[in-house]
């Protein structure tokens, strides 16, 4: 029994011992560095412990989001310029917008200088580049490009350039002075024999090109002197099903024959198996945004020796590294700011070009230049984010082995930003003071107003409110522009318009079908300060409402027109508009005098006053039952001349008819009510 215990306490005591060490691995602790202002760069500063693996950025602000990763296992240093960086232009240290990237045997890299229409080699360590194709202005001849958009180079030097606005891929070879076309170059078109603005393009070991053919969405093979080329992966239109692509563009083969592509407009890759008849996402496909799971139209893309995926992200400005099978990607170059020129910073890359496993070459389209980006894997760690908005932000480290430490919370204010600018903006032209109020965050302070020329704030400027005075006639249209400070600093302007231009009428108010010669209203919501102007058809009469927001018309046989308001204000006009159809009345038959005559109780259930009339008469009649009732108005012959349709109630009802179409005369007016009673009666028109 002794012994057992002894056994169980030395068991109990080396878990301890392990338990303390683990402890003890995972003893580092992580804060959060920097400033506290919108635009600050935020470091993660570790001390002690293991070696960190990852950092992730969250925001507390918004539900714990993670809003940005970074693997030790997959970030590279700041990056350096290998070509161009000496501004936009065509010297031999410039380049304009570059775009395809290739490396040969020797280290010489090739670049697609898409807005100079050449293609650049740069040697290794050179301040210049030579051009090596195309450089002789913008067409279509044999020794010239228009807008090259990738370059690959063969085992014997050869250049393949996919020149995206001659529908073409040229082949030059080493010293020539001009291309031959090996693929496509029958004009834009979808044709077998055609491409239609090709972007990237790979050559495989047999200098098969397949080529990124980015209007057609579809990739195209082309074996070595074909005249045609085959579809091997899209094809099937522009689109987000798994056959098909919207906008190919960056493309690479794996050695197995898989293609990858960058479907740009799908924010995503897609992965095809030579001779499937669809493709599988391997990177993105979560919809537009800057999320480690998402993409902001990807372009270039490229594989490594181990198979892991990198992007070009061009709308974040950032490299992605998509290991397989991953749900996410990493960050490995760029992605600190929109449009940075900084050496940890790009400006929407285009292609990347992975020479090794610590060496990324990368073309900085809006920068003018290549960037290098390289670093010791597993050594480096990016432990630097830069928010885009304001909240409380943490970051955990993962140490290896797995344990992580949280810091505290970081808390980065916002610069004044204001929503909306409350106030009369339009119908100005009369001038007068007017009042106007922003919404400012709290804290804001020094809120400055700017008014159009020709106007004066009265008072209130430095505040929220301000009273502006607005002389009659002093601008067509103006802009009104507000900006304050707090501790950040002083935050983007925000401007709203001011016009003197009349507001558009609302949407008219009124039946949209109608019975010939019913009588109906249309308005519209007033505005003060405006006038109305009404335009109806030439058979329809305005009874009254003329200059007013509201007229009462009687239709008369028109075919389907507008019924428009206009409003006025300053010498200028804005119109709405309704469409109004006739609705054809249900025909019942003539009465002749002899079925007037026998109408059972005509005398009581219905009367006509003033009869004689000149221009209407009303018309009162008596229903057993409520319901629909037909009224026409005939001549002494039965010749049908009006009829209208209505409701009537249980008892008396009142009916107008307007005479001024008739002539002098006298008129049968017969209603048929629900109940199948015909009543009649008779008018004289004097």
């Amino acid at each position: 029994m002794k012994n057992l215990f002894t056994l169980l306490l030395a068991i109990v005591f080396q878990c301890t011992v392990f338990i303390m060490s683990a402890a003890a691995q995972c003893s580092g602790t992580v804060a959060i560095v920097g400033g506290g202002c919108e635009g600050a760069k935020l470091y993660a500063n570790t001390i002690g412990g293991n070696a960190v693996q990852q950092l992730i950025w969250k925001c507390r602000s918004r539900n714990n989001e993670v809003v940005y990763t970074s693997d030790a296992t997959a970030y590279y240093a700041d990056g350096i310029t290998v070509a161009g960086g000496n501004g936009a232009g065509s010297a031999a240290n410039q380049l304009y917008q570059p775009v395809g990237i290739t490396k040969d045997k020797a280290g010489n890299i090739y670049i697609a200088d898409f807005s100079n229409n050449r293609v650049q080699k740069w040697v290794p360590g050179a301040t210049t580049g030579i051009t090596v194709a195309g450089g002789n202005g913008y067409g279509s001849a044999a020794n010239q490009l228009a807008h090259p958009y990738d370059v690959k180079v063969d085992d014997k030097g050869d250049i393949y350039i996919s020149d995206y606005n001659n529908n073409r891929v040229q082949k030059w070879v080493p010293d020539a002075k001009e291309g031959i076309t090996v693929a496509g170059g029958n004009g834009g078109g979808s044709g077998a024999e055609q491409l239609y603005a090709p972007d990237g393009i790979f050559l495989d070991n047999n200098n098969n090109i397949y080529i990124a053919d980015n209007g057609n969405n579809r990739v195209q093979k082309w074996v070595p002197g074909a005249s045609k080329g085959i579809t091997v992966a899209g094809g099937n239109g522009f689109g987000t099903a798994d056959n098909q692509l919207g906008s190919a563009e960056g493309i690479y083969i794996d050695s197995e024959g898989n293609i990858y592509i960058s479907d740009s407009y799908n924010n995503r890759v897609q992965k095809w198996a030579f001779g499937e008849a669809k493709g599988i996402t391997v990177a993105g496909g979560h919809g537009k945004g800057k999320a480690s799971n998402q993409l902001d139209y990807p372009k270039g893309v490229f594989l490594d020796a181990f198979n892991n995926l990198y992007i070009a992200d061009a709308a974040n400005n950032r490299v992605q590294k998509w290991l397989i099978g991953a749900d996410t990607g990493v960050t490995v170059a760029g992605g600190n700011i929109v449009g940075g020129i900084g050496s940890d910073q790009l400006n929407r890359p285009n292609a990347v070009y992975v020479a090794s496993i610590d060496s990324l070459y990368v073309t900085d389209f809006n920068n003018n230049r290549v960037q290098l980006f390289t670093g010791s894997v597993g050594s480096n760690i990016n432990n630097m984010y830069q928010p885009t908005d304001g909240g409380v932000y943490t970051v955990t480290a993962v140490y290896q082995g797995g344990c992580t430490v949280t810091s505290e919370g970081h808390h980065i204010k916002n610069l004044p930003k204001f929503i909306n600018i409350e106030g009369q903006k339009r119908n100005l032209c009369t001038g007068g003071v007017f009042t106007y109020i922003v919404k400012a965050q709290p804290g804001t302070t020094n809120i400055t107003w700017a008014a159009p020329a020709g106007c004066t704030i009265v008072s209130g400027q430095g505040t929220a409110t301000i009273q502006l005075n607005i002389p009659p006639g002093a601008f067509n249209e103006g802009f009104l522009t507000v900006t304050g400070e707090n501790r950040c600093g002083t935050g983007p302007a925000f401007t709203d318009t001011l016009s003197t231009k009349p507001d558009r009428p609302g949407a008219i108010q009124g039946p949209a079908q109608v019975h010939l010669y019913e009588t109906v209203t249309y308005s519209v919501t007033p505005v003060a300060g405006n006038s109305y102007r009404w335009q109806v058809p030439a058979a329809v009469q305005i009874l009254s409402g003329q200059n007013t927001p509201s007229i009462t018309v009687i239709w008369g046989e028109a075919f389907p027109a507008n019924v428009v308001v206009k409003t006025s204000a300053c010498n200028a006009e804005a119109a709405s508009g309704l469409r109004v159809s006739i609705v054809a009345a249900t025909a019942i038959g003539a009465n002749t005098i002899a079925d007037n005559a026998a109408a059972t109780n005509s005398s009581q259930a219905i009367k006509v006053y003033p009869n004689p009339a000149q221009n209407t008469a009303t018309v009162l009649f008596t229903t057993a039952m409520a319901g629909s009732y037909i009224l026409q108005v005939t001549d002494v012959a039965g010749k049908q001349l009006f009829v209208q349709k209505g409701i009537a109630a249980t008892g008396e009802n009142k009916v107008t008819i307007n005479l001024t179409r008739y002539s002098k005369g006298a008129y049968f007016i017969n209603i048929t009510a629900a109940d199948g009673k015909k009543l009649v009666s008779a008018v004289t028109k004097q």
